[in-house]
């Protein structure tokens, strides 16, 4: 069943042609041993075939063929696991049978590719377990060499598939509560749809880069990508805010406002934030260097993004006030308006009484 698998590893020998599947199987070996002393297989009991594979085991006769040794070339008194029960008396504890995956030994596949092979093995377990009778070792279970750790390709794969959740998760979780964030200054529906919409252009031009430059998801790329949005959230909300608290009419006018009071703020911020993750990317150390990098292509994109983009399209589409409201919030403030209105738009509200542009002040040479 398992020579007879899809993802079984089959040589093919140049000069015959002839075909072998990789599988190492003790059984076969231990039939031979049994044939060659004479003794009966399949044994008929659970106690009789533990004590055979136990003599076969420590048989060390040198007289004996390579073809039904269990020590030599082929390690099978590896593939059988003993352990000491309460009696001090040594019982079966695991057997193992050897296949060669199609999955090269030093090559590293994506994650997703990793798990179709993985799952092709489960299928292939899950009929070994199908028409193999329940034994006291309980079922069987696969795994990928006795490695740990990166050489492990199933424990890769897993590693590989937590780095992408938590990316995901993280960037997922700072986007929400930077939606939290912008909904809180800017009080506009509109206006936090796009700023998120701004953080998410960042955040993909920050990700493909990295891509562009040959990085793999890990450790430090993983934790990089959960901390993007919290960068990139900075521009973007100082200048939201700062277009929404305009005492400004139109939306050009808005976006003025916003550049000329925290336009030079955002930039040194930015330039200081820049110099700070270049020291970072001249380290030798490389989660510093790489979180450098990474902070610096954050920074850099979200500030762009914040300008060249965000700006516009607020000056295109950015919220503005009621007319009727904004006069009379200047009325009941007796403060002058900023801007002058846009045709079509409503007259600014009358100066006060007594301004130079207001009616005449009734005083003592002006009597009723």
């Amino acid at each position: 069943m398992i020579e007879a698998a899809k993802p079984t590893k089959v040589e093919i020998y140049t000069d015959s042609g002839n075909a072998t599947e990789l599988v190492n199987c003790f059984i076969r070996q231990f039939r031979d041993y049994q044939a060659y002393i004479g003794e009966p297989f399949p044994l008929p009991t659970h106690a009789e075939a533990v004590e055979a594979l136990l003599t076969w085991v420590r048989d060390e006769n040198e007289t004996l063929p390579a073809t039904v040794t269990a020590q030599g070339f082929s390690g099978f008194d590896s593939d059988i696991g003993w352990k000491l029960s309460k009696e001090d008396e040594v019982e079966l504890a695991y057997v193992k049978m050897r296949a060669f995956s199609k999955i090269n030994e030093r090559g590293f596949l994506p994650a997703a590719r990793t798990r179709e092979l993985y799952d092709e093995w489960q299928a292939v377990l899950a009929d070994v377990n199908e028409v193999t009778d329940e034994t006291v070792l309980g079922v069987a279970f696969q795994v990928s060499g006795m490695r740990t750790g990166r050489p492990n390709k199933w424990i890769f794969m897993t590693v590989q598939e937590a780095y992408v959740q938590m990316a995901l998760i993280g960037a997922g979780a700072g986007l929400a509560i930077a939606t939290g964030v912008l909904l809180l200054a800017t009080r506009n529906m509109v206006m936090t749809a796009a700023c998120i919409g701004t953080i998410l252009a960042a955040l993909v031009c920050v990700v493909g880069t990295i891509v562009a430059m040959g990085w793999q998801l890990g450790s430090n790329e993983s934790l990089s990508i959960m901390v993007l949005t919290g960068f990139a959230v900075d521009y973007v909300v100082h200048l939201s805010h700062a277009y929404m608290e305009s005492k400004a009419l139109s939306r050009e006018e808005r976006v003025h406002d916003a550049l000329r009071d925290l336009g030079i703020s955002v930039f040194w911020g930015m330039l200081t934030s820049l110099c700070a993750a270049s020291a970072l990317a001249s380290c030798q150390l490389q989660n510093l260097s790489k979180f450098g990098i990474f902070f610096a292509l954050t920074i850099s994109y979200a500030y762009l993004w914040s300008v060249l983009f965000l700006m516009p399209l607020l000056a295109i589409i950015g919220p503005q006030p009621n007319a009727k409201e904004y006069a009379l919030n200047f009325k009941v403030r007796g403060e002058a308006v900023t801007t002058t209105p846009s045709a079509g738009s409503i007259s600014a509200p009358p100066s006060p009484p007594g301004s130079a542009h207001g009616s005449p002040r009734v005083g003592p040479d002006v009597m009723a």
